[in-house]
């Protein structure tokens, strides 16, 4: 019996060194821990938690990404990308954003209660899952505000980034416009720790993020 335990023992030991090694490789040449310093793409992930960088990744509609800001260069931002080179966007009568024209489909759900570092305050914002791409996303708009974007064509070269979190206008392409996608280093796929702001987001350790 004791060789048994001293058996298993081994063999869990080589697993744990091997994914060591993967892990260390995949950090060394693919993979980068981020922490995130503001609510623009709450609810996705919140300011204060750390999230996993793939670089070096092909750029595809609805992913997010990590680019530099085109009016401060030498930072960087997240945003999720909602348009590329040659696409217009903009908000219908309704308020509804567009993609060529086309509303894009949110199904909305109810509202909550969340605090927003950005603000700086308690907010109520109304939760919706958005399709974009590949992807559907949560996003966050707040209660009795409307989203707004003036008729934007996406020019070559360019990235038009929204963050999830609707109200929080200050960390995407409406303040600082398009980026550069040549800027952009990767796109996040994964939360590596939560942290708990008392709002009910579920958010846990290693989750994948859409």
């Amino acid at each position: 019996m004791a060789n048994f335990w001293k058996g298993l023992l081994k063999i869990g030991l080589w697993v744990a060194g091997v994914l060591l090694v993967i892990g260390g490789v995949l950090r060394i040449f693919f993979v980068t821990p981020i922490a995130t310093g503001y609510d623009s793409m709450a609810p996705t992930f919140l300011a204060g938690e750390k999230v996993l960088l793939w670089r070096g990744s092909t750029i595809e509609m609805g992913d997010i990404v990590v680019c530099e800001n085109p009016s401060s260069p030498g930072t960087m931002v997240f945003g999720r990308v909602m348009g590329k080179a040659g696409m217009t966007l903009g908000t219908d009568d309704r308020g509804q954003f567009t993609i060529e024209r086309t509303q894009v489909d949110v199904d909305w759900g109810g509202t909550m209660e969340f605090y927003d570092n950005d603000a700086n305050s308690q907010v109520t914002v109304r939760q919706g899952i958005e399709t974009v791409g590949n992807t559907e996303h949560p996003i966050f708009v707040r209660e009795q505000t409307e989203f707004r974007l003036r008729e934007t064509r996406v020019e070559n070269g360019k990235l038009f980034l929204l963050g999830d979190n609707r109200g929080s206008r200050n960390h995407d392409s409406r303040s600082f416009g398009a980026v550069d996608e040549a800027s952009c280093i990767g796109t996040v796929f994964m939360r590596w720790n939560p942290v708990d702001r008392g709002a009910d987001l579920s958010h846990g350790w290693l989750d994948f993020l859409d």
